[in-house]
C-alpha cells in the first residue's frame, strides 16, 4: 500500500543501490511506527501494478501526515490536492521546513520565496479574450504539437489575397536562379505534397539529399521538401507575416509516446479539433507558442458552463492528464483547475482511457 498525498524518499535496496537522502531514515520511521502494530487503512484508488493507494492510521493518526511532520516525506502535489485533509499536509510541511527537519535540512525560505515571486510574475492569468481560430496543422513528431490560425483578422483577410496572387504567379513555370541553394531560417516558396507552392521557412537542410525540412509559415505544417522544389521567395510575398501560430494545450497535456493509449489521445484530439473552427482563449504565451483553452461552439454544455472546454473533455476521455509541471500558471486559474480535476474524477470512475485498470498518478 502507498500513502496517498505524500512521496518519501527511496531507500536502496541492496549493497549495490544508491538511496535517495533520508530514504534509510525514513524506512527506519516506518518500521518503527508499523511494523507489528494494528492499524486501519482507506483504498482511494488502486494503481496499474494492483497496488493500493490510500491512507493508513495508526492509533487514529494519518501516517501520512506523521511522515511529514518528521521531515521525512514531501507533499506531492499532484495526488494532494483533491484531498479532504490537503490544508493539514501543506501546514505540516510548512512546520517542518521551519524546523528544517532531516529533508529540509538545508532548506533556505528566502530563496524559495524568491523563486515564487519570480515565477509567479511570469504565471499570472490573463485577461479573458475569446478568439476564432482554425487548427490548421496537427503533428506528432518530433513531439506532439498543433498550429492555428487566428480567423476574422486584417492578416487572414491580407493571406487570401496573398494566396490568389501567390496562385497565379506559380501558374507558369518558375526558374530557380541559377546557383541558388537555400540556406537555413531563409523565407521560401515551396512546393507542399499537394502540387500547390506556399510560403515556408527552411528549418534544416541536407546538402548531400539536396533538400531541406521546411515549416509553411502560414499553416504551420512541416514537409521535407527537394532543392528542385524550392524557389527564392518574391519581395512582394514577403511583408505579410506568417499567419499560423504555434500553439499547445493549457493547463493539460495529452498521454506520451510511452503510453498505449497515446495513439488513442492523438486520434482524439484529431477528431475533436482537427481543421474544425473553434473558439479559443490563450491563457499563457511562452514566447511565441500559444497556451490555448479551446472550446467548442457547437457544444451545448459550452453556453451554461463557461468553464466547458475541449481541454476538459481530453481528461474527461482518460486520455491527458494535467500539466503541472509545464503549466506553472495554473494556480493562476482555480476555477479552470477545479473544473479539469472534476474532469479527471470521472476519467477515473468510469474507468476510461489511462485509468482503465487502475489509478495512475504522475511520479512530481
Amino acid at each position: 500500500m502507498r500513502p496517498t498525498g505524500i512521496r518519501a524518499p527511496r531507500s536502496a535496496r541492496n549493497a549495490s543501490e544508491k538511496g535517495e537522502p533520508f530514504g534509510t531514515e525514513a524506512t527506519d520511521y516506518a518500521f518503527r511506527r508499523c511494523m507489528q502494530r494494528d492499524v486501519e487503512f482507506e483504498v482511494d484508488s488502486v494503481d496499474k501494478s494492483g497496488g493500493f493507494i490510500g491512507c493508513l492510521y495508526i492509533n487514529k493518526e494519518n501516517f501520512a501526515l506523521a511522515l511529514v511532520k518528521e521531515g521525512l516525506a514531501t507533499v506531492h502535489a499532484y495526488s494532494a490536492e483533491g484531498l479532504s485533509w490537503a490544508r493539514q499536509l501543506n501546514e505540516t510541511e510548512a512546520e517542518a521546513k521551519k524546523a528544517r527537519l532531516n529533508i529540509w535540512s538545508d532548506y533556505d525560505e528566502e530563496s524559495e520565496n524568491a523563486e515564487v515571486a519570480a515565477d509567479a510574475s511570469d504565471t499570472g492569468a490573463l485577461k479573458t479574450e475569446y478568439l476564432d481560430v482554425i487548427i490548421s496543422d496537427v503533428r506528432i513528431k518530433p513531439a506532439f504539437g498543433f498550429s492555428v490560425q487566428i480567423l476574422n483578422t486584417e492578416g487572414i483577410a491580407s493571406l487570401e489575397k496573398l494566396m490568389r496572387d501567390f496562385s497565379i504567379h506559380h501558374q507558369s513555370p518558375i526558374a530557380a536562379p541559377q546557383g541558388f541553394v537555400p540556406k537555413g531560417g531563409e523565407l521560401v516558396s515551396a512546393k507542399f505534397s499537394d502540387g500547390a507552392w506556399y510560403r515556408a521557412k527552411i528549418r534544416r537542410l541536407s546538402p548531400v539529399k539536396k533538400e531541406a525540412e521546411v515549416t509553411f509559415i502560414d499553416y504551420g505544417n512541416q514537409d521535407t521538401v527537394a532543392y528542385s522544389n524550392i524557389r527564392p521567395l518574391d519581395p512582394r510575398f514577403r511583408s505579410l507575416p506568417g499567419q499560423a501560430h504555434e500553439a499547445r494545450l493549457s493547463f493539460v497535456k495529452l498521454v506520451g509516446p510511452e503510453s498505449e493509449y497515446h495513439q488513442e489521445a492523438i486520434d482524439r484530439f484529431r477528431d475533436l479539433c482537427e481543421g474544425r473552427k473553434l473558439v479559443a482563449n490563450i491563457d499563457h504565451k511562452e514566447g511565441s507558442l500559444l497556451h490555448l483553452r479551446l472550446i467548442d461552439p457547437e457544444n451545448p454544455a459550452a453556453t451554461s458552463d463557461p468553464f466547458a472546454c475541449i481541454n476538459a473533455d481530453l481528461l474527461a476521455d482518460g486520455v491527458a492528464l494535467i500539466d503541472r509541471k509545464g503549466c506553472k500558471y495554473l494556480p493562476s486559474y482555480p476555477q479552470v483547475v477545479k473544473r479539469l480535476q472534476g474532469s479527471v474524477l470521472t476519467a477515473k470512475r468510469d474507468r476510461l482511457g489511462i485509468f482503465e485498470f487502475g489509478d495512475v498518478e504522475e511520479d512530481e
